[in-house]
Order: structure tokens, then sequence, then C-alpha cells
């Protein structure tokens, strides 16, 4: 004992607040609380059961880092992100036939760093992908992971991964700038200035069962019934191949741009409509997908932010909830006149948004279907990228300049592809510096990359008809092939698959 006590007095100052620390941490480590998920944590880990090793849903942010790093400082950043934000440290559990969240109070962060000095950069980027596509253990966890790939001195690829059932896209927006207000604080050798959390996810659990089993829960329930009654019929686009008998996730994705010429005037119809862009949008593909099928009541899906209390905005954790968006094309309408419909089914579904997904599911006693997602099969989502808009540019397009300068870390765009596959189709728009950019996600079990790109251009021809004529009436615009002759000249990238 006085041995011990003669050696923790030789230790210098540091030293001895190092010890402390790790004290600390071993002590937090063998604490840890139990709870209940979130529905859409439930929903989670039930496509976590039917694919243990898809990647589809991670949930990952790429950027290069054009000079030198401290990797300890960028370790140190990671480890403050997992100390703050308990859904980064957390693991999945049955135990006594109930699923729970295990939060243990210290988690080590899963930090690497990897050698990639001798790898070209079609290795490099191949490497990043695999590493990107790698699956998570959601009962050993960990749920969240940063790597460091460093090709040089000044040239690294930072990739940070986390499954969906701790963090949304967000999510993702938060993290991202708390890591820079926290690198900035730890090279200047001064305290972050952060906001304080007032609440954890686990609180947003406790509330959202609370509302469901009140009065409010009850009149979300009354709406989405009534919304959603009558037949339900299965969206038959015109696959390339049969629908296989279990659902993949076998995904690929297609990037275009949409450019200033369709991106301004489709935000003024908006504003003449008296709608939002995603409303004009949204509503321009269901025309699409009437166009494709011939089904007029056609049922999508849209994902919201799931935020609807305040507190929660500085959260991480998986809050995004899926919308069933119904809307009816019979009659041969104008599109102005399905615009002010879907307006009203997109106001509708805002007011009763927290309603979970999978709750609805199952109080419709909707008959699941190993082929496919229940409701819907395709969906549509108009992103906010991150909060930040210095932060945005570095999701765009990799032949872009722009740098970020993060107290000495230098980061530039390193988009990579995510090939999730959750649904038959997604259109994904997202609006950065006044032009729309988009991506449609695909199931490659059901479609040939050909059709998609043949897909994107068809959209946007009909988006350029829609602008020089909302007054149309659906069933008049052109064929496809006539229109597409008209359509404005786009730069697509090249399909990613």
């Amino acid at each position: 004992m006085s041995n011990d006590v003669d050696r923790v007095a030789s230790l210098s100052a540091q030293e001895k607040r190092a010890l402390l620390a790790q004290l600390l941490q071993k002590k937090l480590s063998a604490t840890q609380t139990v709870y209940p998920l979130s529905y859409g944590q439930q929903s989670m880990w039930f496509m976590y059961q039917l694919a243990p090793d898809s990647a589809a849903y991670n949930v990952v942010f790429s950027a290069r880092v054009v000079s030198e790093v401290d990797v300890a400082l960028l370790k140190r950043v990671c480890q403050k992100l997992v100390d703050r934000h308990a859904c980064l440290r957390t693991t999945f559990a049955l135990q006594a036939d109930r699923l729970v969240q295990i939060i243990p109070g210290y988690r080590e962060v899963a930090f690497d760093q990897v050698d990639v000095s001798a790898c070209t950069e079609a290795e490099l980027r191949a490497e990043i992908a695999q590493a990107a596509e790698r699956p998570f253990d959601l009962e050993n966890g960990p749920v969240f992971r940063v790597t460091l790939f460093t090709h040089d001195r000044a040239d690294h690829v930072l990739l940070i991964a986390a499954h969906h059932i701790v963090l949304d896209g967000w999510s993702m927006g938060v993290l991202l700038t708390e890591f820079r207000l926290l690198y900035e604080a730890e090279r200047s050798g001064k305290g972050a200035a952060l906001p304080v959390l007032t609440a954890q996810y686990t609180d947003f659990v406790a509330w959202q069962a609370e509302m469901l089993a009140g009065a409010e829960g009850e009149r979300h329930w009354r709406y989405w019934q009534q919304q959603l009654s009558g037949e339900r019929s299965v969206l038959e686009l015109p696959f390339d191949r049969p629908r296989p008998p279990r659902q993949t996730f076998n995904g690929a994705t297609l990037n275009f741009t949409l450019g200033d010429v369709l991106s301004r005037p489709l935000k003024e119809l908006a504003r003449v409509q008296q709608t939002t862009l995603y409303t004009v949008l949204l509503s321009a593909f269901r025309v699409l997908l009437y166009r494709y099928t011939g089904q007029t009541d056609i049922w999508v899906g849209s994902p919201t932010a799931g935020r609807s209390r305040a507190e929660y905005a500085g959260l991480i954790g998986d809050f995004i909830n899926m919308n069933v968006l119904r809307g009816n094309l019979a009659g041969n309408p104008t599109f102005a006149g399905f615009l002010a419909q879907m307006r009203q089914t997109v106001f509708e579904a805002i007011e009763h948004q927290d309603y979970p997904f999978l709750l609805l599911v199952e109080k419709l006693s909707v008959q699941r279907a190993a082929d496919r997602t229940p409701l819907f099969q395709v969906a549509f989502d108009l992103q906010r990228l991150v909060r930040s808009n210095e932060l945005a540019s570095l999701f765009v397009a990799p032949d872009s300049d722009a740098r970020i300068d993060v107290a000495g870390l230098v980061l530039a765009p390193y988009p990579i592809t995510q090939q999730e596959g959750q649904f038959d189709l997604t259109l994904q728009l997202a609006e950065l510096e006044g032009v729309l950019a988009g991506a449609f996600k695909f199931n490659r079990d059901l479609f040939e990359a050909a059709t998609i790109d043949r897909l994107q251009a068809r959209y946007q021809a009909l988006l350029a008809e829609i602008i020089a004529n909302p007054e149309q009436r659906i069933d008049d615009w052109p064929l496809f092939e006539e229109a597409q002759q008209h359509a404005p000249r786009a730069d697509r990238e090249e399909i990613e698959i």
C-alpha cells in the first residue's frame, strides 16, 4: 500500500491527471443503464435481424484531409463526442424477452488509423468504400467508428460511420458542427463553448411512449387510420428483373444535377403556387410514377426529422420517422390542381408526423410480405444536408475546390456513394448554393442502371414541362421520348454501382 502511495507521489502533475482519468474511465465503464427502444430503433432492430451483414443502414461521412493531422488530438475530439452523446456508446440486446438498449457510463471511441501509403487512388477508394460498408454488431458494438486513412503526411481521408439505429441525417449535422467546435477548442487549449444538453435520446424515448399512451397519440392514430383506409395496392413499376422472394438490399445510386436552369424556376413555381419546393418536387415525382404505372392512387414514403420538440434539436439519435403520403391522380387533373391536393396532404402529414411508422403498420394490421416493405415501396426526400453551409460544401461533387480550415485541419470533399437499397426506388434531392442535386437510389436486383438513367432524364423532362405549363392536364403532356428532346441539358454524373 505504502509503495503505491509513494509511486503516485512521484508522478508529475500531468501523469497524476492521466491516472485519475484512467481510474474514472474504469469506474464509468463498470456502470451502465438499461432503457427501452424508441419505435424507430425497434424498426432498425427488425431490419438488422433480417440482414445483420447488410450495410443498408450505415450512415457515413467522408472528407479528404489535405493537411498534417495531430492524430492524438483528433482521437480526443472523437472521444469527447462519444462521452457527450450516450447514443454513440450504446449496444442492444434481448433481456428476458425484452428488447433494450444498454448505455455504459464510458466507452472508448473506436478509432483507427490505417496506412494506405502504398495504395493507388483507385485502391484507396475501394478500401474506404469497403470500410464504409462494413456492418455493425449492434449487440456488442461499437455502433460508431472513426477511421483515418493516411496516404501521405498531408494527405488523408477521414471516415465517420455509425448505424442508423443511433444516428440519422440530422444527427450527422449535429456531430459535424460539434466536431468543428471541439477540434478548434482542443487546438487552442481552451474549453469548447458547446450548449449544455438538457436531454438525452432516452428522454425522447420516454416522451414518445407517454405521448402515444395519451390523447395526443390517439389523435394522431385517428388521422392516419382515416388517411390510409381503403384498398392498399402495391406500386407496379416496370422492373427489369422479377422481384426476389425475399427483400434484398443490393443497392446502387445514380447521381444527377438539375442545374440553375431548372432549380430557379422550380422555386419560383413553388412561390407562385403558394407551396414549398418539397411539395412541387414530390408531386412531379408522383406524376412520373403514374406515367410509368398507370396507377392513380400512389403511396410514397417520406422521412421527417422527428424533432418536434426544441430540446431534441441538438441531440444525436435515430429520430427520423417515415410518413406515408397518399396522392390520387384520378380524373386527369392539371398539375396545379394535383399540387393543391398534395399541399394539403403534406401539411396534414407534418401535423401528425410524430406517430411512429412501425406502430402504424401494427395497428393497421398490415400483412407483411417478405419481398417488400409494408405500405410503400418508393420513397422521396428533400434533404437539409447539415446546418452549417460551410460544412455542407463537403458534400458536393469530388471535383469541387471547396476547402474548410478547422484550426489547421483542412478538409476537402471526398464523397462516397452509399448503396443502401432500402426500398425499390428512392428519389433523394438536396439544395446547395441555390442548385438542386439529386440521386436515384435503387435496388439493382430489380432495375438495370440504364433504366434508372432513363428515369432521371424523364423526371427532368417532366419538370421542364411543368415549369412551362403547370395548368396542363397530366395525361396531355408529351410522351416521354418526345419530352426528353426538350429537356434541359444536365450535368449528369456517372452511374455508381
